[in-house]
């Protein structure tokens, strides 16, 4: 089976993944017997070739079946799969990556990886403290697609926010691999973000200042 990742990019990603200071552990959760699993084995092998790079700090953990004791643990239904959990003690709230990361995906990633090890929230004071006021459960979900080029920075936004606050929760979703999910919300267009199954929904990477804002927007609802 040929590598999906080559001796070059695995290079890079040692040398990136070795500025590291905090363990992160990424739960893979497969079922490869979800209509939506198409990329399961895809995804298997990616993160098996990370594994294999012995990067330190970085824990891979793959399950191959979904088990309802997943929701419990991770609040992954059975219908999320495949999906990929952060868990680190800098995130407060929860961070989600569902489908393959690919392209223009895995890029954004991979810095996750680093950031959420390092602790750094790419958030000014002042809206660190408006996502602090917020004290209701919101779930935001960014479809993205693998090539879209405004798609990692909503991803991105979406994350840093869930570092912050233990009632949020993001999640990237590759739209192509959740149809029926894309379907139900009417995406049309990528970046498209929403909030509290659909409370909030808005399409491309807004200013923070303007997407912290549909958050608080959503938490009033």
């Amino acid at each position: 089976m040929r590598n999906l990742l080559d001796a070059e990019t695995r290079k890079i990603l040692t040398d990136y993944l070795s500025k590291m200071e905090s363990q992160v552990e990424l739960v893979v959760i497969l079922d490869h017997n979800s209509p939506n699993c198409v990329y399961c084995k895809d995804i298997q092998q990616l993160f098996t070739e990370l594994a294999e790079l012995n990067i330190p700090k970085l824990k891979i953990t793959i399950f191959d079946k979904y088990h309802p004791e997943f929701e419990k643990r991770y609040g992954i239904r059975e219908s999320d799969v495949p999906a990929i959990v952060f868990v680190n003690n800098n995130i407060k709230g929860q961070i989600v990556y569902r489908g393959v990361p690919s392209e223009q995906e895995f890029s954004v990633f991979i810095e996750t990886i680093l950031e959420v090890s390092l602790g750094h929230i790419h958030i000014p004071q002042e809206q660190i403290e408006k996502l602090n006021r917020i004290d209701k459960k919101i779930k935001i979900n960014v479809y993205v697609t693998p090539t879209c080029p405004y798609c990692p920075t909503a991803v991105a936004m979406a994350f840093a926010t869930a570092m912050v606050n233990p009632n949020l929760s993001a999640h990237a979703v590759e739209v192509t691999e959740f149809e029926e999910e894309g379907a139900k919300y009417n995406i049309r267009a990528v970046p498209t973000i929403v909030i509290n199954d659909g409370a909030v929904k808005f399409e491309g990477a807004l200013p923070l200042d303007r997407f912290i804002a549909k958050i608080e927007e959503a938490a009033k609802k």
